[in-house]
């Protein structure tokens, strides 16, 4: 039986305007992820859902508890390729990870399931039963710059995630060219705690949260400036809307 350990994540709409002025009250209590290679990184993700679209339906209605799969690169590249189950429980999570090699993200976006099955990682034979039986399939790329900062007290992790936009054209994640369809100019705040918060990080989440509406990836408001988008770029949008 896993030893699942659940942390707190808050998501929130801030404008850029917002984000600029904590920076600078982030930096006397907090520090930037060393991954973070001249201040962030890009975050790719491609999403699936099942034959019955559960994972899209199940975010739209709300539901309390539910799970998405994803594969996640970072800067387009092939160095770092994870598999990804997220679990959500209100305002809980819980992610597991397992590593992929390029070559095997083109067999999952081929059909080619097999090696799966004959992983040591657990995740990936769960994977491979939701591809067979239940029809588990590519849904939509979505990609965002993120900038990271973390501090060791409490295990918080502080993001703000901007540029959030729809590739479409492809399943090719390594691919830097895919056309891209972006939201509105904005910046997400996201909060991530795996125990108590400390005192002085309460006062920037107040400051971060004070009057601002839940996020989400508004791809509605992409598809509405855009009016000449393909039927298939909608469904991209419309996807990567749900999964954010």
């Amino acid at each position: 039986m896993r030893n699942e350990r659940y942390r707190n994540e808050w998501k929130y709409l801030i404008s850029p305007g917002k984000h600029l002025l904590l920076r600078p009250r982030l930096e006397t209590a907090m520090q930037l992820d060393p991954h973070a290679k001249d201040g962030g990184y890009t975050i790719r993700s491609l999403y699936f859902d099942d034959f019955w679209n559960t994972a899209y339906v199940e975010k739209e209605g709300g539901v309390h508890l539910r799970k998405k799969y994803r594969i996640r690169i970072y800067n387009f590249s092939d160095r770092t390729i994870k598999l990804e189950r997220k679990k959500k429980v209100g305002s809980y999570i819980y992610k597991e990870d397992a590593p992929l090699t390029r070559s095997q993200v083109e067999d999952i976006v081929q059909g080619r399931y097999d090696f799966l099955l004959a992983s040591e990682h657990s995740l990936c034979r769960e994977f491979y039963i939701e591809c067979v039986c239940n029809g588990m399939r590519p849904r939509t790329i979505v990609d965002y710059e993120r900038e990271p900062w973390i501090m060791e007290l409490g295990t918080v992790r502080l993001t703000f995630d901007s540029e959030v936009r729809a590739a479409v054209g492809g399943w090719d994640i390594f691919d830097p060219s895919m056309t891209a369809l972006q939201d509105a100019a904005r910046a997400d705040g996201g909060d991530g705690c795996g125990g108590l918060l400390p005192p002085e990080r309460r006062g920037l989440h107040g400051a971060a949260a004070r009057g601002q509406r839940r996020a989400g990836c508004d791809a509605g408001a992409v598809q509405r400036r855009i009016p000449w988008i393909s039927r298939a770029s909608s469904n991209g949008l419309r996807w990567a809307r749900r999964f954010c």
